[in-house]
């Protein structure tokens, strides 16, 4: 018998939420810590260093001042 394949359209929304959020929680516990430090680290880098817009940019100096502060 041949292996169905499934494919996003296949699923409800609900269905599909439901998918993500599952995928998101195991892909994290399956993460080492130095692999979890290098994925934030990229994330932020991203965020703060690729900021577009006016509004963008002043979130990130806010994050960023705040941040400062606490330290």
């Amino acid at each position: 018998m041949k292996k169905q394949t499934l494919n996003y359209s296949d699923l409800t929304k609900k269905e599909l939420e439901f998918l993500k959020n599952n995928y998101v929680k195991q892909k994290v516990l399956s993460m080492s810590i130095e692999e979890l430090k290098e994925f934030v680290t990229e994330n932020i880098d991203n965020q703060i260093k690729n900021t577009i817009g006016h509004e963008e940019e002043l979130e990130a100096w806010v994050e960023m001042k705040n941040f400062f502060e606490e330290e």
